[in-house]
């Protein structure tokens, strides 16, 4: 029997290769535990300043805001160079940017570096903070959340130099000073005792409610607009230094041979009075309740109108009738009329009307609610709205803008009319009546229009320029693109 002998290896000890990689296995699922659990801990930390930084800015935002209405409170105080003002050179609240300052934050930073020689960091306060909680209680803030919270704001001036529109620029002491200016605020909002900390500031700056002056009395869109009777004296630089305009108009201003429209120079109408004479101060003002065109000549101060059976348009009325008028003699066209009569009185779009109104006009169902005493901003609006003018509206230094969604009417030769009537479209062809009286200032009318009664528009440039300057049509807003969340 043969028999076979086999030689077996030793058998290799298996168990001690699956400790290792049981121990490799665990090592591995160690470090991925550890790791998890740092980057929670990271996370949370990041969440929570992240968290904390929140209610920094809400704080620092809300001490923005309530700087601003802080700003309107004092407007005045802060301009003033009297006694008490912040600008009272015994007692000055503000000082230039070029002095050096230990102040944290230095809000003239805040400034662009080409104006920062011309402004003013305020220093009137505790550290330089705006004393805004003694003047709005009731807002103060205490806490976010379960955070105690709170701010502190600064504040920059910029007083405006006008001497050259295009390019103003700030100013210690402007040399042509219009009251124009802007403040920067720089609101800093913290968390006690949480190390958070944040930073906004935004630029409020003074615009106006008019846009622009009206640049002739009588303004009109639409196809075509009746004169009537009414008598017009022009702006006399409208066209250029000494070239007059009386109407502008995106249609043909249609002198009747059934009516005695003229227009005429200023002189000339002041000229031609009757009673109650002009003093000498009306005179100077360009008011007069008893002159007119009437006493004029072609060939003597008349520009355009109808005389006897002679129809005449001058170069003062500027229209598009495509030379088809019946008028002579011929003018040109007029050019670049605006597309939209609102955006170029106000500033604003049409589309935008209504919520430009909504926000900043007074508005009244009936101009029976204005007087003498009336200025600013008013707008005739609602379902049953009417405008029927009282004897006097307005005043040389404190004018009116009236807005309305209806015709405008009023009869009297007593009647005055200190500012600008704009009538909207709304109010459809028939926009604009008035029986005697004067405007002075300026009518536009957004629509076609038709002008009846014998009304006397005389262009009346100080009417205009208090307009501009008068507090009632000033308003306070932020202005674009200055919002920023660091200080430089």
């Amino acid at each position: 029997m043969n028999t076979t002998l086999r030689n077996h290896p030793p058998r290799r000890q298996q168990g001690v290769s699956t400790l290792l990689i049981a121990m490799l296995l665990l090592a591995i699922l160690t470090i991925i535990t550890l790791f998890a659990a740092r980057y929670g801990v990271n996370e949370q930390r990041t969440s929570g300043n992240e968290y904390r930084y929140k209610m920094a800015f809400h704080a620092a935002e809300t001490g923005l805001h309530q700087s601003l209405e802080y700003v309107k409170l004092n407007t005045m105080t802060m301009l003033s160079t009297a006694t008490g003002g912040w600008l009272d050179p015994v007692a000055m609240q503000w000082q230039p940017c070029s002095t050096s300052t230990t102040m944290d934050p230095d809000p003239c930073l805040a400034g662009p570096s080409n104006q920062r020689a011309g402004m003013y960091r305020y220093v009137g306060g505790t550290n330089g903070v705006l004393p805004v909680s003694d003047a709005i209680p009731a807002d103060a803030l205490d806490t976010i959340g379960e955070f105690d919270a709170g701010y502190e704001s600064y504040a920059t001036l910029c007083r405006l130099d006008m001497t050259i529109p295009e390019s103003p620029q700030c100013a210690l002491t402007p040399t042509t000073d219009s009251g124009e200016f802007y403040i920067t605020v720089v609101s800093r909002g913290t968390i006690e005792n949480e190390n958070a900390v944040a930073t906004v500031k935004q630029s409020f700056g003074t615009f106006h409610l008019l846009g622009r002056s009206p640049d002739a009395p009588l303004i009109a869109a639409g196809t075509s607009i009746g004169l009537g009777n009414a008598e017009i004296v022009p702006n006399p630089d409208a066209g250029g230094p000494g070239i007059p305009i009386s109407i502008w108009s995106a249609g043909d201003a249609q002198i009747s041979a059934m009516g005695s429209f003229e227009t005429c120079h200023l002189g000339e109408w002041l000229n031609n009075y009757g009673t109650p004479a002009p003093s000498s101060q009306d005179v100077l003002n360009g008011i007069c309740a008893s002159c007119s065109c009437s006493g004029v000549s072609l060939d003597y101060g008349m520009l355009s109108g109808h005389k006897g059976g002679d129809k005449y348009e001058g170069e003062d009325i500027i229209d598009i009738d495509s030379n088809s008028s019946d008028a002579t003699p011929k003018v040109m066209d007029a050019q670049n009329f605006p597309s939209d009569l609102f955006a170029y009185t106000f500033g604003v779009s049409r589309d935008n009307a209504v919520e430009y109104l909504t926000q900043y006009a007074t508005q009244i169902n009936s101009c029976a609610a204005l007087d003498g005493t009336s200025s600013g901003l008013y707008w005739v609006t609602g379902a049953d709205a009417s405008c029927s003018l009282p004897d006097i509206v307005g005043s040389l230094t404190g004018p009116v803008v009236l807005v309305s969604d209806v015709p405008v009417s009023g009869s009297g030769n007593k009647k005055q009319f200190f500012g600008v009537i704009f009538v909207r479209e709304t109010a459809g062809t028939d926009a604009f009546t008035l029986n005697g009286g004067q405007i002075y200032g300026s009518v536009v009318l957004e629509g076609g229009g038709q002008l009846h009664g014998s009304p006397s528009i005389v262009y009346n440039k100080a009417v205009l320029a208090n307009i501009r300057n008068s507090p009632g049509f000033v308003r306070y807003g932020p202005i674009p693109g200055s919002w920023s969340d660091s200080l430089q």
